[in-house]
């Protein structure tokens, strides 16, 4: 038997009712119910939450069986690795944009010789203090780091305070061919979480390359098996980040440089940027496969309505390339509308609300496309309607207590191409600020499963609740329009 099934024998047994009154009392089927006993089907969410309520179960014990039910619905393996998706999203979804001052005060003669630093408070601080002097404008700072290693928030609060300079940085992924997969599919998750906000943040100034290594036996046996190059400095950390081996001397700096260029080259790209309109569109048609769309933003994606005659009414007329966008909007948004039962977008009502409010379109900046009127703004929210109704578009509002969905940011994945995120117009910079890809077609798996995996889970609404709320808003357009 399942943990699950274990555990709500163990609460009804508690309870001391039978089943049939149970079932009754909370509004269930009695043979759901004993089917859930033996493993033989797996209750709805919906149904999970009326026996929470019926049995009043304490916060813990909520939780406990939550966790329980999630494991069983998903498999542990898959639990794991769309829970750090999930937290990935959280992350993202409160980057800090504002700019504070490090102390960096530390005496010259400190920086500048060649010794070992213990600790991880201390070595944390002369690690600072040297990449603050050591990132002038124009400066390139090359990183071969672990996970242990979180020096993001530094790099950032330097570009935030005006400081120019570039980060390269290789990184490890585990092959999924590894006899411990769920471990390795989980640390690769894990990287992705750990590097994204330095990435989103950077304006096009990080950038991060791939391979892949089984294990890092060969690494712990050496005293420091990570580094961090500067123009006048090699750093020389250990494992767990508790020591840095300061070393000034220019021919090893020079020689680790070449060996972080040599390694780099072996490495593919993980990291790309766009944000020129065109180039946009184009990434947007290159990186979506043909046979489905998986996104996630504040809106529903409406693509798949957007006609010749709607884009040439809605884009601003004094753009630069105007007549390129719009042939290649009508290329891409008609890719769009021949998908068929493989379309995903899951979405927010507070990004319904705002689309019927302003008109405006979230992944879209305001400086190329007008508000749309309320009369297209009604013909596009009925269309999507009648879709989910019909299944032709798996479309679902997020739960915003289980799911966070950033404001500023569209995320669409593909398993060919990757994983892209593009920036709109609540982002810090202004919309299309940071289009950012991650080209690596494992992690587009990764995060194509998890938005197939939500319809019926606890991060979104029921399809029902979703038709409730489209007809709610499409109501009130009704009502202004009359």
């Amino acid at each position: 038997m399942s943990k699950f099934s274990l555990y709500l024998e163990e609460i009804i047994k508690r309870s001391g009712e039978p089943i049939a009154r149970i079932a009754k009392n909370a509004g269930l089927e009695r043979t759901s119910i004993h089917k859930a006993l033996k493993d033989e089907r797996i209750l709805p969410y919906s149904s999970l939450k009326k026996l929470v309520q019926y049995f009043q179960l304490t916060l813990p014990e909520v939780r406990e069986l939550n966790l329980y039910y999630d494991i069983l619905l998903q498999g542990e393996e898959n639990y794991m690795t769309h829970s750090e998706i999930s937290q990935l999203m959280s992350d993202l979804s409160h980057l800090h944009f504002t700019s504070f001052s490090y102390k960096t005060e530390l005496n010259d003669e400190l920086l500048l010789s060649t010794r070992i630093v213990q600790g991880k408070a201390e070595v944390e601080h002369i690690i600072q203090a040297i990449l603050h002097k050591e990132a002038a404008k124009n400066a390139q700072l090359s990183f071969y780091l672990n996970d242990e290693h979180r020096f993001a928030d530094i790099i950032m609060q330097f570009w935030r305070n005006g400081k120019e300079f570039t980060v390269q940085q290789i990184i490890t992924f585990r092959p999924g061919t590894t006899s411990d997969t769920s471990n390795s599919t989980r640390r690769n998750i894990r990287r992705i979480r750990s590097l994204l906000p330095t990435a989103l943040l950077s304006k096009d100034q990080y950038y991060a390359y791939y391979c892949y290594m089984n294990d890092d036996t060969q690494e712990s046996l050496q005293p420091f098996p990570y580094y961090i190059v500067t123009p006048n400095c090699l750093l020389l950390l250990n494992e767990d980040c508790s020591a840095v081996y300061i070393n000034l001397d220019p021919a090893l700096i020079n020689f680790y440089q070449k060996q972080f260029e040599q390694a780099k080259s072996e490495c593919q790209p993980l990291i790309s940027y766009s944000s020129n309109p065109l180039a946009v569109l184009s990434t947007y048609m290159d990186n979506t496969n043909d046979d489905g769309y998986f996104t996630i933003m504040t809106q529903p994606c409406t693509g798949r309505y957007y006609t010749r005659e709607i884009i040439e009414k809605y884009m601003r007329r004094d753009l630069p390339y105007r007549r390129e966008l719009i042939e290649m909007g009508v290329e891409r948004f008609s890719a769009l509308a021949k998908l068929q039962n493989n379309y995903y977008t899951v979405f927010t009502e507070a990004g319904i609300a705002q689309f019927v409010e302003d008109g405006y379109i979230a992944d879209l900046p305001k400086a190329q496309v007008l508000p749309l009127d309320q009369g297209d703004r009604l013909l596009m929210l009925e269309q999507l309607r009648e879709d989910i109704a019909n299944d032709v578009v798996c479309g679902y509002i997020a739960d915003p207590d289980q799911l966070f969905v950033p404001q500023y940011l569209t995320f669409t994945c593909d398993p060919k191409h990757g994983l892209h995120i593009y920036a709109v117009d609540g982002f810090v910079n202004g919309g299309y600020s940071c289009n950012l890809h991650i080209g690596a077609a494992n992690i587009g798996q990764l995060f194509c499963s998890f938005i197939r995996f939500l319809p019926n889970s606890k991060y979104v609404y029921s399809k029902e609740q979703t038709l409730s709320i489209l007809d709610h808003y499409i109501q009130l357009l009704k009502e202004k329009l009359v």
